[in-house]
């Protein structure tokens, strides 16, 4: 399928002196539109919001900004995404249309509507991503003193003038603290009220979560008490406090032997994003009153009072992989250390 998807901007200068236009503009200008790119893409991809770290090769492949036109002096690019032809499933548009669509919408949303966080949440249900776009959109967006010019248009559609008057309603946006995001949770259901207030709690890799059932989800939920499950729903972060608004549609909850653990918290200075996610099976030692976790693949070993310590024992196990094995010369590794040290790499996607 041919990609004819593109946007063209045009950034000018504002000086009276008719200076030409800085190349670190456009250089912070691309940079700011490639980051909203990858959000959006990840969004599109349904991974788990990620605070930090690099974002996973294939959003990667599937965000990539390429110029098809470029002049210099007022900057006039033409841009579009390289085409992948990836697809999430069989005779669809390719994901890279669906990426261009949202990054599009976006960008429409904060230049125009009056309450831009309301209105971002309606098309991306993630306000962790919504934040993140603000504050890159706000790093370039013209100010009154600025000096330039910015102008966007998608394709054949109007063009979008990132108007000064915009910076002041975009910055008050930004700092409006993100509480509400759109996802999966994974743990153990150790509690299920049976009364009028419908109430149960899980205790998931995130920490201890309430949440309220549907009625039409009762019984599910009274079968479900002490099993390992996944939650889709909106979670809602309030201080120490983490909430879940379960979705009413019957493959919104769900028994699982296993978690997929597809980044790591514990690297100190970011989080460290695996190229696939890795599968932990998880038990629950009655007797011991403590969880299990497990991975055949790496022989990883996680064991703690509560799922989110469990998970972390393993995540300490991965990074232990990293440090020993995949930042280690050849030299020092003996032939089976060597394979292993491959097989690590895949998981961290490093070539």
């Amino acid at each position: 399928m041919n990609f004819d998807k593109y946007f063209r901007v045009l950034i000018k200068s504002e000086n009276c002196e008719g200076k030409e236009v800085p190349a670190i503009i456009l250089a912070d200008y691309i940079r700011s539109i490639q980051n909203i790119t990858y959000i959006t893409g990840d969004y599109i991809y349904k991974n788990n919001y990620r605070s930090g770290g690099n974002f996973p090769k294939k959003v990667k492949d599937s965000c990539k900004l390429i110029f098809k036109e470029l002049k210099l002096g007022s900057i006039d690019a033409t841009i579009t995404i390289q085409q992948t032809n990836s697809t999430l499933f069989p005779e669809e548009e390719p994901v890279e249309g669906k990426i261009f669509d949202l990054t599009k919408e976006v960008i429409k949303t904060i230049n125009y509507e009056r309450n831009i966080n309301e209105k971002l949440f309606d098309i991306l249900p993630d306000e962790f991503r919504t934040n993140r776009i603000l504050k890159e959109i706000d790093s370039v967006w013209p100010g009154k003193n600025s000096g330039y010019s910015i102008e966007m248009a998608y394709g054949w559609d109007e063009i979008i003038k990132f108007s000064p008057e915009r910076k002041e309603v975009i910055q008050k946006a930004k700092n409006i603290r993100p509480m509400r995001y759109s996802g999966d949770l994974y743990g153990r259901i150790i509690d299920v009220r049976v009364d009028n207030r419908q109430k149960f709690e899980i205790d998931s890799t995130i920490g201890i979560v309430e949440g309220n059932y549907h009625t039409i989800q009762e019984s599910k939920f009274k079968e479900l008490l002490g099993h390992f499950v996944r939650i889709s729903g909106m979670i809602e972060e309030k201080g120490n406090k983490v909430n879940i608004i379960i979705n009413p549609e019957e493959e919104s909850v769900g028994e699982i032997e296993s978690i997929p653990l597809d980044k790591l918290t514990s690297f100190p200075d970011e989080n460290m994003n695996l190229s696939y996610p890795l599968d932990v099976t998880v038990e629950w030692d009655n007797e011991e009153s403590e969880y299990i976790l497990t991975n055949d693949e790496f022989s990883l070993l996680g064991v703690a009072g509560n799922l989110k310590d469990a998970m972390a024992e393993i995540e300490v196990g991965v990074q232990f992989l990293y440090d020993e094995y995949l930042l280690e010369d050849d030299k020092k590794l003996t032939n089976k250390a060597i394979e292993l040290k491959k097989r690590i790499a895949v998981l961290f996607g490093v070539e």
